[in-house]
């Protein structure tokens, strides 16, 4: 019982230190790609209108 306890919080570790070097890499490269916008284009950028457009749903 104590060996699969420990495997579990083993497993649960890798996950959280998996998941912190992601969260690590991905706020580098959005800093690396804010590094290399050019100044004018720093400016606010317009979205187009996110528009929901009806689906058919199809019988099961």
């Amino acid at each position: 019982m104590d060996y699969s306890a420990g495997f579990v919080a083993q497993q649960v570790h890798e996950v959280n230190l998996l998941g912190a070097e992601q969260r690590i890499a991905h706020a580098q490269a959005a800093a690396e790609r804010e590094a290399e916008a050019p100044a004018a284009g720093r400016g606010r950028r317009v979205r187009a209108p996110h528009r929901r457009f009806h689906l058919p749903q199809f019988a099961r």
